[in-house]
């Protein structure tokens, strides 16, 4: 930049006519290299402090330069970067003491520092602000803001590292700052502790304080309560509903009672059947109800209740590392034990002991039996440990364990005792819970028959007429199974329904009149001759994937029995 240049960059910045804020930006342009580049600005730059330092000003010019002189030091030092003092070093060929620094993007850096003395009062961990250039040391950074990664401390090296094992339990070796060093001197900290690292897990820096019990539940269920009710949505409701919702409000009211029986707080059920019987359907029943009894009780709006229910799935239990199951097993038992613990305090101020509620889905991918895998065998040693009802941790806490599972000549034995306190097995349906169930389902949708208007009668007719016709003894069956060494089964249209079969035509059903509605017909309804239609599509639809490994899935076979061939039995497809 000429010198004729510079007068006139100094005579822009000296106009008082520019507003100071549009002023300041241009230094900020110039002293970042914008306009003329990175040699001019500092000629600028200098120009402007001998200017300042040689003129005789008034009072108000004064402070101008003064806000000026404060804006150039700023501009030339900021944007400023954060990062970790380790140690000093020499430099080849250089007079100055480099300090070796560890940026917070794990770069690391020899800085030096404008201010040597300074230098050698840091201590390894000291935070420290460099230019954004990093060629200058600028600063000790004086706030108080710590973060970081967390490790487990392990074990002290030398006076300079420590073993710490990270969240993957890999063993890393760590610089130590000062402060945490003297800490591990006077045994303050001890294996296991939190540790919060620096950048890319490169130095220790400090230690967390130690907290009692778990101090964030991660798997607890934070959604939302499910909006199913037993007298609404459940046809049959299994007998496990009604036997949880007791227990929980007799242990809320009258525990002594239960005592005086000798009969635990902590209960265990295990839902057992195929996939589509209505074990989820039930969980999701008594949830709403163990909430529903806690409000009544306690006189708290259901949506004010804290959340109480731990949701497991074998997914979220399992890990690829070496021994971060066990801990995640651990976790969620200490989890349960401590929240059991915590009472809940009402409007009125008044304690009340409410239970905790864990649900196992498919318990069959965590409990597998054991001696095939040593993995899996360890994992079942610990959950058992921990599963055990006569456990003091355990015995004396409001807690109940459902599990679920369609598989379980897979599960450990032990691993069944420990969750089955109580077994509901979900089968198929018989002739009651049919029509039990088809009633709830198609409650409140249109139906049609061309005869009556009334349409509660109009319903009464349709579902005794599918549900004789699905029950009829002059059912010619679907498809014939051959058991080893037996003669064949014929299996038929009822041997298939589940609820979540009916649900399933329910919905083809209302489609179907759905779009004759908005075709040509108006008052158009669900007619037995469509349902019927549905329901027997959806059990085709199941006979059709039946291989004789997976007959066990979709329909109930005797205890063990082999299925050698499938064939399927040609039926006519409407019969109402």
């Amino acid at each position: 930049m000429e010198k004729e240049q510079i007068e006139a960059t100094l005579a822009a910045l000296g106009n008082e006519s520019v507003p100071l804020p549009h002023r300041a930006a241009q230094i900020v342009d110039i002293m970042g290299g914008a306009q003329g580049g990175e040699g001019a600005s500092k000629e600028v730059a200098r120009e402007v402090f001998k200017r300042l330092q040689n003129s005789t000003l008034d009072e108000k010019a004064q402070k101008k330069a003064m806000m000026l002189d404060t804006i150039l030091q700023q501009v030339e030092l900021a944007p400023m970067r954060r990062g970790t003092f380790v140690q000093t070093a020499q430099i080849d060929n250089s007079k100055l003491e480099h300090a070796m620094i560890i940026m917070d993007n794990g770069e690391v850096a020899y800085i030096v520092a404008h201010n040597q003395p300074e230098v050698k009062k840091l201590n390894m961990g000291d935070k420290v602000l460099v230019d954004a250039h990093m060629k200058l040391l600028v600063r000790p950074e004086t706030s108080n803001i710590k973060f970081g990664e967390i490790v487990r401390f392990e074990r002290k090296l030398d006076d300079r590292h420590i073993e710490v094992m990270t969240h993957q339990d890999m063993k890393a070796v760590l610089l130590c700052s000062v402060d945490l060093m003297e800490q591990i001197k006077k045994e303050q900290v001890m294996t296991g502790a939190q540790i919060v690292t620096g950048a890319h897990f490169s130095l220790g820096l400090y230690a967390l304080p130690p907290v009692e019990g778990v101090s964030h539940y991660k798997f607890l269920d934070r959604g939302a309560i499910p909006d199913v009710r037993v007298d609404r949505d459940i046809g049959n409701p299994p007998r496990v509903i009604e036997q949880v919702a007791l227990h929980i409000r007799e242990e809320m009211t009258r525990p002594e009672l239960r005592r005086k029986f000798r009969l635990r707080p902590c209960v265990t059920r295990l839902l057992c059947g195929v996939s589509g019987t209505g074990k989820s359907l039930a969980i999701a029943a008594i949830h709403r109800l163990v909430y529903e009894i806690m409000s009544e009780i306690t006189g708290t709006p259901i949506e004010q209740l804290p959340h109480r229910v731990f949701r497991i799935k074998s997914s979220s239990m399992l890990s690829m590392w070496f021994g971060e199951s066990d801990k995640n097993i651990d976790r969620m038992f200490d989890e349960v034990e401590q929240l059991a613990d915590q009472p809940h305090v009402n409007a009125r101020g008044k304690s009340f002991r409410i239970p905790v509620m864990v649900v196992l889905e498919e318990a069959d991918g965590l409990g597998r039996a054991r001696g095939g895998d040593t993995i899996y065998d360890r994992i079942m040693t610990v959950i058992l440990q921990r599963l055990d009802p006569n456990r003091e941790g355990l015995s004396s806490k409001l807690a109940v364990f459902l599990s679920t599972t369609n598989e379980p000549h897979i599960v450990d034995p032990a691993f069944l005792r420990r969750i089955g306190g109580t077994v509901e097995t979900f089968g198929r349906l018989d002739q009651r819970g049919f029509t039990s169930i088809l009633r709830k389902h198609v409650n409140g949708l249109p139906a049609k028959d061309g005869k009556n208007k009334n349409q509660e009668k109009i319903w009464v007719n349709i579902i005794d007429s599918i549900s004789a016709g699905m029950f009829s003894p002059e059912d010619k069956g679907v498809t014939e199974l051959t058991y080893q060494n037996n003669q064949p089964v014929i299996k038929y249209r009822r041997d298939f329904l589940t609820g979540a079969l009916i649900d399933r035509a329910v919905q083809q059903a209302a489609s179907e009149a759905w779009e004759q509605s908005i075709k040509d017909d108006p008052e158009a309804g669900i007619t037995a001759s469509i349902l019927w239609q549905a329901l027997n599509n959806q059990v085709l639809n199941v006979v059709h994937q039946l291989v004789p490994d997976n007959v066990h899935k979709y329909t109930d076979l005797p205890d063990g029995v082999r299925v050698t061939r499938v064939r399927r039995i040609p039926v006519a497809e409407t019969a109402v």
